[in-house]
């Protein structure tokens, strides 16, 4: 039965994650928006932005890019399936960072100055980020005995209650995880920091 949860946790993971990705995509730039008093995009602008993407011609500088992003990509969707389906924190972790860093290696292989600043900034995040997580994993498993998603969610008592420190070490580090303000330079497409500076 638990083996059928896990597949099951994954596969809600794999359908709903870019759904609700896009939708909380669409609603940060509403907020964003209106905290700057204007009108903003309509909610479902990130799936409009991913269907004109798609009808681009896909130019790879480096045919090397291709295999490091669509690796980036299996990856992420992979340790995210791992996580949902309550396997082993810490190889979720690692498949995570791995992710990243072909991520990094993508930017890197595109052989321009922007790309390079870009692949810099990651590799200073991930630096900063994975030993937080690392530590988090292993603050779980010295409360619950265990390194396993699913075991460390069906505890009687929350593990983050014993481990204060860790919740606002995470708590700090989610910032970076999620590009937010200060982190979000790579990702402001929309000029939000010009925006914000006025």
């Amino acid at each position: 039965m638990n083996v059928i949860m896990a597949i099951l946790g994954a596969v809600i993971f794999l359908i709903a994650a870019p759904l609700l990705g896009g939708l909380l995509s669409g609603i940060d730039r509403i907020i964003t928006a209106r905290m700057q008093s204007r009108r903003g995009p309509p909610l479902l602008q990130p799936f409009y932005d991913i269907a004109k993407l798609w009808h681009k011609e896909k130019v790879f500088a480096n045919p090397v890019e291709m295999i490091f992003t669509t690796a980036y990509l299996v990856l992420t969707a992979v340790s995210g399936a791992m996580f949902f389906g309550g396997l082993n924190l810490l190889l979720v972790v690692f498949c995570l960072a791995l992710a990243h860093t072909f991520l990094i290696l993508a930017a890197y292989a595109a052989n321009a100055p922007y790309s390079h600043i870009g692949a810099e900034r990651e590799l200073i995040a991930i630096m900063v980020a994975e030993p937080i997580l690392i530590l988090l994993g292993v603050g779980f498993f010295m409360v619950t005995g265990t390194f396993l998603v699913s075991e460390i969610m069906g505890a009687a008592v929350p593990a983050i209650c014993y481990l204060p420190g860790v919740f606002l070490a995470l708590f700090a580090v989610l910032t970076l995880k999620l590009r937010k303000s200060p982190f979000d330079i790579s990702t402001s497409h929309h000029a939000h920091q010009e925006l914000v500076k006025g």
